[in-house]
């Protein structure tokens, strides 16, 4: 199940899956050194949520078709080039009208150098570039080089992990990572 939550109720879950909220009846528990606790959760929770956009299977995330909003150009070297906003994290499938498979996604970020430097000088050749049944989507930055690119085709789908500020979407079952890597907390006095 999709599940949107604001940031309130975001660390409220998070709270009752750390059992950090269970106080007993009878205790009182006052603090007056200046430490926010909601800040503190706040901030594993952004934490943990920007892992999770990043790295998670998609049947965790809540991935959005954003095509419709994104313009693809020629860059004049036989590829295309589209200009993706900065909210998007991540990027799941791409997919144009003239391919005959959805694209190969490779983030510069994660490869070395080398191999990416590789990858863009064989895109820059028409005898080596990717063709229709294999291309490429070269991701830097927020602009994503797209190979093949013949001129008037447009984009059939582009699914992307996308974070909105304050609101967190996910599956409901990405709750279980939260205790995967759950940090001992020292409570004495």
């Amino acid at each position: 199940m999709k599940l949107t939550l604001t940031q309130s109720q975001m660390n409220e879950r998070w709270l009752t899956l750390r059992r950090l909220n269970t106080v007993p009846l009878a205790a009182v528990v006052s603090r007056n050194d200046g430490i926010d606790m909601d800040m503190i959760v706040t901030e594993e929770v952004k934490k943990w949520y920007f892992n999770l956009l990043l790295t998670a299977p998609e049947h965790m995330l809540a991935p959005r078709d954003i095509e419709d909003a994104l313009e693809v150009r020629p860059d004049g070297r036989g590829g295309g080039q589209v200009v993706v906003p900065p909210e998007v994290v991540r990027i799941l499938s791409v997919t144009m009208r003239g391919w005959n498979a959805p694209a190969r996604i490779l983030h510069d970020n994660a490869f070395p150098e080398g191999t990416i430097r590789r990858v863009r000088r064989r895109q820059a050749s028409p005898l080596t570039m990717s063709g229709p049944d294999d291309p490429v989507a070269l991701m830097h930055s927020n602009v994503i080089s797209l190979y093949p690119y013949i001129d008037g085709d447009e984009l059939l789908t582009f699914r992307a992990v996308v974070m909105t500020d304050g609101i967190y979407e996910f599956d409901s079952s990405a709750l279980t990572t939260i205790l995967e890597d759950e940090p001992k907390y020292d409570f004495t006095l």
